[in-house]
């Protein structure tokens, strides 16, 4: 689920912490707490962690394990 498509998706230009530093300081550098995403995206999922973690497993499903069955 890109919030605005993927077609008309955005290039990523900032990196969003799903679960905020604020609330989990320990998470700062957790690869798995991390979100690459274009501005308008970044400002719409500030604050929303569940909303991240949906992103984030979307981005898995349809980029990375796409990209490592094409590997294989």
């Amino acid at each position: 689920m890109m919030l605005h498509g993927v077609g008309l998706s955005n290039p990523s230009e900032q990196m969003h912490h799903i679960v905020a530093i604020n609330v989990d300081e320990g998470r700062r550098m957790d690869f798995d707490n991390w979100l690459a995403v274009c501005v308008p995206c970044h400002e719409a999922l500030e604050g929303d962690a569940i909303a991240g973690m949906q992103v984030k497993q979307w981005s898995k499903i349809n980029y990375i394990d796409k990209l490592n069955e094409g590997l294989s």
